[in-house]
């Protein structure tokens, strides 16, 4: 069983009163619904950790929600996003997930674009150009499993479906709030 302190989740399908209901045991909750065509995002944050809602919104464009949680004396942000299908990703939306006053700042998206770094399958779009040109620009490193997240299109009829997920993990990230370095374990 893997011990997870934040979680971060894309398209749950949740209504607002599903949303405003989410509970998991052990975790604070914020999740922001979007119910038509897919969407709805969460940041779960284990009951040990002090955290707080920074933003939240839902778009044409984009949905987030945004938590800083507090380490010590070092903050650390954790954002979920989710561009949908249809909308093109552009280098403005991206830069309004990100503060550059954040130090520490890990976004899971699922943008609904392409790029060769995670999706070996499909051509790369403009939309995949601008994460990677934003990860790049903003020194974000992209933790990627370089598979894609899709459902394969050959399933049959009553049979079940699976869906492969991106793991990633972050066990330790160097904070630099101040001119000493320090850990700060996430």
């Amino acid at each position: 069983m893997l011990a997870l302190d934040v979680v971060l989740l894309q398209e749950l399908h949740v209504t607002e009163d599903e949303a405003s209901r989410l509970a998991i045991p052990g975790f604070h909750c914020f999740a922001v619904a979007r119910d038509a065509k897919g969407g709805g995002v969460a940041v779960l944050v284990r009951d040990a950790l002090q955290c707080s809602l920074t933003s939240q919104s839902v778009s044409e464009v984009v949905e987030h929600t945004t938590v800083c949680v507090k380490v010590g004396d070092e903050l650390s942000y954790f954002t979920s996003a989710y561009f949908p299908r249809g909308h093109k990703v552009s280098a403005a939306a991206l830069s309004r997930l990100s503060q550059d006053d954040r130090r520490t700042h890990i976004i899971g998206a699922d943008t609904n674009c392409h790029h060769e770094d995670w999706d070996r399958y499909v051509a790369p779009n403009p939309g995949g150009t601008y994460v990677v040109d934003f990860c790049i620009d903003q020194a974000y490193t992209i933790l990627n499993t370089g598979e894609p997240t899709r459902r394969s299109l050959a399933i049959q009829r009553g049979q079940r479906l699976e869906f492969p997920v991106g793991v990633c993990g972050v066990r330790a990230t160097v904070c630099l709030t101040r001119p000493s370095t320090s850990q700060c374990n996430i």
